[in-house]
């Protein structure tokens, strides 16, 4: 009886992750059927005032550089307002002030917005400072973007009637730093290019990724504005938005560059908001959108899409549980055999992306895709902790993972800031070195037992807990990286 019990867990589990794996399948044919259907410029917008907002939160290694490349923006000066939502509590709040100072003596009409608190956090900050704005057009960007001077220009055509904002893709300012920066490189051209651009050219519900995009004020109105209860407050607002009827449009054409998480710790502490915060909308608008007026397959398949860090505890469980396999061997389906195609379901994605990209060379691109498969499998404790937290209620603050200033050294330095302290590693890499331990033992008792069957599942996590654990202590114990200084380059 046991034996049939875990049968049918496991088989639901496998199930499960499979199901997210075909969907990626599923998304690929659709990016290839759709691909070379281009959204149209419909709005007249030469005369819009736009207000730019650039959220900041103790980053002093960047602060001065998004300032800059936000006040070079190629848009009549007397329709352009750009405010620093300055939350600061460190050195960045002397760099803000001496950067606006700068381009208020060039003319530029921008200004630092500062509260008493940071209530509601990036969601706090840009609401006070859209009851302040001039604009009726809001572009966003976080502290880690550069935009290009032609962003507005590029962008604001395509803000027509019903259209509540236009979405740039991000590119990469460090990419080829790490195998760690190519991972995740390699995710996000995926994400944007191939996910995000079918679900925008099948009139499925589509995400605002935060920044490096333009929006009409009145479609932030008309959705209740932004609200600090999630810690992703840009998911909450593009799914409301779309509920009052508006829609969001992705040019994948059109690039904005940021800087990517060069540490573990500070790239497991960005997925653990963007999971835990996903989750939290979940819980917010699941009945909502049910209820919504959009046909119901574009409502199951927002269920499906911020259900997806369910994947994080069941693979974690999957595991935990793994151990009874080898003594009441369970009895699967033979079709379950299948299953072991599903990882050609992200590459062939990953791969759409790259050719889409860049046709040059692209295959090269995809040598990090075993280090991003790894890298996914290491970080699922993170995820599982995000979800779990998330369903239970349990808050938790609003932190961005820290900027090493990737071409950022001087501005850096004209402000006499010549050393950034990034955070200590969390706990989470102990955690992921013991059960890379407890994933090596069962890899050994697999083959002890000849259970050949389950040599690949627990192989899979042990080399995914021993990657992130490895990194992790690693960097730990050579010296965290908040216990030391870290140059600017």
């Amino acid at each position: 009886m046991i034996a049939a019990c875990l049968t049918g867990i496991y088989t639901l589990g496998f199930l499960a992750l499979g199901f997210y794996g075909l969907r990626m399948f599923a998304l690929t044919l659709a990016w290839w059927w759709v691909r070379r259907r281009v959204e149209a410029p419909g709005g007249r917008v030469e005369r819009a005032v736009v207000t730019v907002q650039l959220p900041i939160y103790n980053e002093p290694l960047v602060a001065a550089r998004v300032i800059d490349a936000a006040c070079r923006l190629d848009w009549p000066r007397d329709r352009l307002e750009i405010q620093v939502l300055d939350d600061s509590t460190d050195d960045t709040r002397a760099i803000v002030d001496a950067r606006v100072r700068l381009w208020q003596a060039r003319g530029i009409d921008i200004r630092a917005v500062r509260r008493p608190d940071r209530a509601g956090y990036k969601a706090g900050a840009l609401a006070v400072g859209t009851a302040q704005a001039r604009g009726e057009v809001l572009a966003i960007f976080d502290a880690d973007f550069v935009p290009p001077p032609d962003f507005l220009q590029w962008t604001m055509p395509y803000l027509g009637p019903g259209v509540a904002v236009v979405q740039a893709r991000w590119g990469h300012l460090n990419a080829d730093a790490s195998a760690l920066t190519r991972a995740q490189a390699l995710a996000l051209d995926g994400y944007f290019m191939v996910e995000q651009f079918v679900h925008g050219r099948l009139g499925l519900f589509l995400t605002f990724n935060g920044t490096a995009g333009v929006w009409q004020r009145a479609a932030i109105d008309a959705a209740g504005g932004w609200q600090g209860d999630t810690l992703t407050e840009d998911v909450d607002l593009s799914y409301r938005v779309q509920m009052a009827g508006w829609r969001i449009v992705l040019l994948p054409d059109v690039v904005a560059p940021a800087e990517l998480p060069s540490t573990l710790s500070a790239f497991r502490r960005q997925q653990f908001r963007w999971a835990k915060g996903t989750v939290q909308v979940y819980r917010k608008l699941g009945r909502p959108i049910l209820r919504c007026q959009r046909p119901l397959v574009a409502r199951l398949l927002a269920h499906v899409t911020m259900a997806g860090y369910l994947v994080f505890p069941i693979s974690l469980a999957l595991l935990l549980g793994a151990p009874l396999l080898l003594v009441f061997p369970p009895h699967f389906s033979g079709a379950l055999q299948w299953l072991s195609l599903v990882p050609m379901g992200p590459l062939w994605m990953l791969a759409s992306a790259q050719a889409a990209i860049d046709g040059r060379g692209w295959w090269r691109r995809l040598i990090a895709y075993p280090y991003l498969v790894a890298l996914t499998i290491g970080i699922s404790f993170t995820g599982s902790r995000a979800v779990v937290e998330a369903l239970f209620g349990r808050p938790s603050a609003f932190e961005r993972p820290p900027k090493t200033g990737h071409w950022a050294g001087m501005h850096a330095r004209s402000q006499g800031v010549g050393a950034a302290t990034l955070p200590r590693v969390d706990r989470a890499g102990w955690v992921e070195a013991a059960l890379a331990l407890y994933a090596w033992a069962g890899f050994a008792a697999a083959w002890a037992r000849d259970a050949h069957g389950l040599l690949l599942f627990f192989g899979l996590y042990a080399v995914g807990f021993t990657l992130t654990a490895g990194l992790d202590l690693s960097t730990d114990a050579g010296g965290s990286p908040a216990m030391r200084e870290v140059p600017t380059p």
